[in-house]
């Protein structure tokens, strides 16, 4: 996964639940983290800049240590913040976390857990507005504004909930018009804009 356009990094969640970040930095010329001597040889050298490992980054959060692969659509958001669930297995429900890169501990620090009574099956970012726009089991499309960690039911200009008939199984969120929209596609292509 990767931030908005123009920040110039990716991140990579990892089998041991770890968060490599990697930066692509202009004029860097020596790339430590990059093996180039793949068969013995030495004579290889790459033509485009190659990303520079930023750190690797453990999750802090209490479930996520013995099940890893637990956590669940990964969004970089702007500022170095992460959107990520997991799944509560004694309720049939998701937890959707909002947290941030601590440098000092090496960590991406969980700032806040909202509990969801459906599984979430995708989130989309709106790069313009920094909203997210969440999936549920059910269909229901939740709001997530990283400015107030709240979460809310999406709803259009009119005040109606907006709602996919069929599970969607790429999301994403735009402006048409003056209004902030949420496009779904099934797997069918079927297409439906605010459901």
């Amino acid at each position: 996964f990767d931030p908005s356009p123009g920040t110039n990094g990716v991140a990579c969640l990892m089998a041991n639940g770890q968060i490599a970040v990697f930066r692509y930095d202009v004029g860097e010329s020596k790339n430590v983290t990059a093996k180039l001597d793949a068969a013995g040889g030495d004579g290889f050298k790459p033509r485009c800049d190659l990303p520079i490992l930023v750190g690797i980054y453990e999750v802090l959060l209490e479930d996520c240590s013995s099940y890893p692969m637990n956590i669940q659509h990964f969004l970089w958001l702007p500022s170095d913040h992460f959107l990520f669930t997991t799944i509560n297995d004694s309720s049939s429900a998701s937890i959707l976390h909002f947290g941030y890169i601590s440098s000092e501990k090496k960590a991406i620090v969980v700032k806040n857990s909202l509990p969801v009574e459906a599984y979430i099956l995708g989130a989309a970012l709106n790069e313009s507005t920094n909203h997210v726009a969440v999936q549920l089991s059910t269909g229901d499309i939740l709001k997530f504004v990283p400015e107030s960690e709240s979460l809310l039911p999406w709803q259009t200009n009119a005040g109606d909930a907006v709602k996919f008939p069929i599970i969607c199984t790429e999301m994403a969120v735009t402006s048409i018009g003056n209004e902030e929209v949420v496009l779904g596609l099934t797997e069918r292509f079927r297409f439906y804009v605010n459901g």
